[in-house]
Order: C-alpha cells, then sequence, then structure tokens
C-alpha cells in the first residue's frame, strides 16, 4: 500500500504533458476563465483520468484502493476517517483532480453547492466511507452541512477581526467600497 501511494504521489512528475494549451498560469481574470472552461471539458488532465460524477469517482477510487484498505478505512467511524485522511489521500484527490485549479470533477462538486476544495475532499471521504458502507450517501444533507459550517467559520474569522479603518459617513453622502481582488468577500 505504500508503494501505491509513492507511485501516486510521483506520478504526476513522470507523466508526460498532455496537449494543454495553457501550461502558464493566468494573467488575467478573462484567461483564467478561459483555461478554466477548457479543463472542465477535458477528461483527462496532464494525464489523470477525471472522474464525471460521484458513482464515477466510487469507481475510479473502488479499483485504486486495495480491500486490505478498504478494511481499514471501514474500521473508524466517517468523522475518524476524513479527520486521518485529510492530508493524505485528500490531497491526493485534491492535486490529481484539481480541486483547486478546475476540472470536470470539480465543476460537479461546484454544481452540488460545494464551493471549497477542502469541503470537496471532506465530501469525498465521507461519501466514499458511506459508499463502501453501504449507506446511504444523505448528499444534499452532506453539502448543506459542509456548506453551513463554511458560513459559521466564515462568520467567526469576521466577527474576531480587527477593525482596520472606520468612518462616519454623512446622510446622502455616495460610499464606495473596494474590495481585494479575488477574496471573494465584498
Amino acid at each position: 500500500m505504500r508503494l501505491f501511494w509513492i507511485v501516486c504521489l510521483l506520478w504526476p512528475v513522470y507523466v508526460p504533458a498532455q496537449d494543454n494549451p495553457y501550461t502558464d498560469p493566468p494573467d488575467t481574470e478573462a484567461e483564467y476563465r478561459r483555461q478554466y472552461a477548457w479543463r472542465v471539458q477535458q477528461e483527462y488532465l496532464f494525464g489523470v483520468y477525471i472522474p464525471r460524477d460521484l458513482y464515477d469517482a466510487f469507481r475510479v477510487l473502488d479499483e485504486k484502493i486495495s480491500a486490505r484498505s478498504k478494511q481499514k478505512l471501514l474500521s473508524v467511524d466517517e468523522e475518524t476517517a476524513w479527520r486521518k485522511l485529510f492530508f493524505s489521500f485528500g490531497r491526493w484527490m485534491m492535486v490529481n483532480w484539481a480541486f483547486y485549479e478546475g476540472s470536470r470533477f470539480e465543476n460537479y462538486l461546484r454544481k452540488l453547492g460545494l464551493g471549497h476544495p477542502d469541503d470537496m475532499v471532506r465530501f469525498m471521504i465521507v461519501t466514499y466511507h458511506r459508499h463502501l458502507s453501504g449507506k446511504p450517501l444523505q448528499v444534499k444533507e452532506l453539502v448543506a452541512e459542509l456548506a453551513e459550517a463554511r458560513r459559521k467559520a466564515w462568520l467567526e474569522r469576521v466577527l474576531q477581526g480587527e477593525v482596520l479603518h472606520e468612518e462616519v459617513i454623512r446622510k446622502g453622502d455616495t460610499l464606495r467600497v473596494d474590495t481585494i481582488e479575488g477574496s471573494g468577500h465584498r
């Protein structure tokens, strides 16, 4: 099993580059959108098969993971499973299935309502555990739970934040708010 993970981690280094017209990071928002649109249409990215949906991902994982490893996964509850596997198995999914850069599977998960790669990893580990256990996946409920946890964490950070500058605006004045580009918060 250790050899499997070593190969998984080193494989992207040895796989020859595919015909990717986007080898450099984007310089503009428009270029990012073009690259993303291309990536979400690809069945393979850099020699790695990208699942089309949840059940295709389960099929890929079932093929890659040994029976012994599946039994070890089932020997713990789903909470323990995702916490223990997040920085190993989870990172493998995040990197190989391009949760940050974008892929057809990342796009599928985003359409389910998962907006952050960490939530996508947790979702995948929990649902795969449920799949192996023969339990109902409860996709909608899990997505809602992860979204609420993400919202609460963001709100907690905001409420604990330090006010850097405060102004009083007179009634009738126009207020212009600038945001940090790419922050996602306004």
